[in-house]
């Protein structure tokens, strides 16, 4: 199935800002990179002073195209990440590769 994530974005933004701003949210912690809603909270939590934390439990390629602009969406993303985790060495090499990760 086909998605379009763009009407999610216009719609999700203000839904979840008021979400956070009204339960007091300290900490935004997201998983799964293909997760449009993910990407979403965790560079609002960023405009909006909230620490996040993206906890990576997958191996991604680099050879495919949907690879490749995942990667780039992780990137931005945790431009804006307090800190990572991994669940292995293996997971943890892997993100640095994807992200470009220090």
């Amino acid at each position: 199935v086909d998605e379009d994530p763009l009407p999610a974005v216009l719609v999700s933004l203000p839904l979840l800002r008021h979400v956070f701003v009204r339960e007091s949210v300290t900490v935004v912690h997201g998983h799964q990179a293909t997760s449009v809603l993910m990407n979403e909270s965790m560079i609002l939590a960023s405009d909006l002073g909230i620490p996040s934390v993206y906890t990576d439990h997958s191996l991604f390629g680099f050879d495919d195209l949907a690879s490749v602009v995942l990667n780039r969406v992780l990137k931005c993303t945790l431009c804006t990440a307090d800190a990572a985790i991994c669940v292995s060495h293996t997971c943890r090499d892997n993100l640095i590769l994807r992200a470009q990760l220090d």
